[in-house]
C-alpha cells in the first residue's frame, strides 16, 4: 500500500497517521465475482488537544 502524507501540523502526526494507515487491512469490492479496482483514497486524520 502506498501511503503519502500531504501535510501535517507536526512531522510526528504525519508519521503516526502513515503508520496507522499502513496497518489497515481491507478486502476489495467484488462485482460479478471479480475484484473491482478503485482510485486513490483520501483519509483525513484531525489531531488536536482536548479542551
Amino acid at each position: 500500500m502506498n501511503v503519502v502524507v500531504h501535510s501535517a501540523t507536526a512531522e510526528a502526526f504525519g508519521i503516526a497517521a502513515s503508520d496507522a494507515v499502513k496497518a489497515w487491512e481491507s478486502t476489495p469490492a467484488i462485482l460479478d465475482g471479480k475484484p473491482v479496482a478503485y482510485g486513490p483514497v483520501l483519509q483525513v486524520f484531525p489531531f488536536g488537544l482536548p479542551y
